[in-house]
């Protein structure tokens, strides 16, 4: 990849705009995404010149988290490289289960200074549950299912700016999934907070097929810079591409299970015996052993509880 001649008016205030410029030449940017990481960065910085050049210095904003030293350029290239080593490192097409890129969203959010994820799809009705649109998170267990009872997602101010905005979101975490005014549930606050998920950081994300999707990370820290955030858009951008393709594999599996092994594992997570679902379907436990035996082998499992798990993510019972 080569890019020449990028120009940037100066911000020099003594003479004119047009008469002054900076130009930068790059033979040689590195190929893959270390190099689109490069030029992502570089177009943020070239943005972030012309902007201060224009219009002087931005004036701090209440609240926000202004981070000066990021602007040393030595910093810059350094916190760069970390980032590229990182997406480097998770860009593999060899990621094909849920499980690897659950992973995978656990060194993004250490990476980045957060401690929770959480990705769900957009909801389009106001009868939605959360967990109906739950898709991968580290969330306590307890805290899925108090905050799925409260019956707030569907109406969150998250979800609602959200829809209004392709901008990243950021702000306190028991607002954010609050519901909006009135509405608001002081038992969601207090989920959030005994949680420590002070802020979250939030992004919607689209599917291939025009799927609206929320990917979320809470913790502790302050608001990300512009530049940070570039960085943390682009590592979810490419986590949600894997995760993606674990979807292709999903309904590849749907295509290959037969109806009575779908029955037979969608039994058996309700925790019925072989016996008991033989009982039930009018078979033999020999065929359900048999049913057992071949979809766990279609769902590229190890064993019966392993197969259940998988097809619980996958949405097929």
């Amino acid at each position: 990849m080569s890019i020449s001649n990028i120009l940037l008016l100066s911000n020099a205030r003594d003479t004119p705009l047009i008469s002054k410029c900076w130009s930068f030449r790059f033979d040689c940017v590195p190929q893959g995404l270390s190099g689109l990481l490069s030029v992502f960065r570089l177009i943020v910085l070239l943005l972030e010149k012309f902007r201060n050049g224009i219009f002087g210095e931005p004036a701090p904003v209440a609240g926000r988290l202004v981070i000066k030293n990021m602007r040393d350029p030595d910093k810059l290239t350094l916190r760069s490289e970390a980032y590229a080593d990182f997406l480097s490192g998770m860009n593999s097409s060899a990621v094909q289960t849920e499980y690897e890129v659950l992973q995978l969203m656990r060194q993004c959010t250490v990476q980045f200074g957060f401690s929770h994820f959480m990705i769900a799809r957009v909801p389009f009705g106001e009868q939605q549950r959360f967990a109906e649109r739950l898709v991968l998170s580290n969330w306590p267990s307890e805290l899925v299912r108090d905050y799925d009872s409260a019956a707030v997602f569907q109406v969150s101010v998250l979800i609602e700016r959200l829809r209004h905005t392709k901008l990243p979101v950021f702000g306190a975490t028991r607002s954010l999934l609050n519901a909006q005014g009135t509405a608001a549930r002081d038992t969601v606050d207090a989920l959030f907070c005994a949680q420590a998920m002070g802020n979250t950081f939030a992004v919607t994300l689209h599917s291939t097929h025009g799927e609206a999707f929320a990917a979320l990370l809470s913790g502790a820290r302050g608001e990300p810079d512009r530049a940070e955030t570039a960085d943390l858009y682009l590592t979810l951008l490419q986590l949600f591409e894997t995760l993606e393709r674990t979807f292709e594999v999903g309904a590849s599996a749907r295509d290959k299970l037969s109806m009575r092994e779908i029955e037979c594992l969608r039994w058996a997570a309700a925790g019925k015996s072989s016996d008991e679902i033989a009982i039930i379907l009018g078979i033999s436990a020999y065929t359900v052993s048999s049913y057992f035996k071949t979809a766990t082998r279609k769902l590229d499992s190890v064993n019966r509880m392993q197969a259940i798990a998988r097809a619980m993510r996958m949405k097929l019972i």
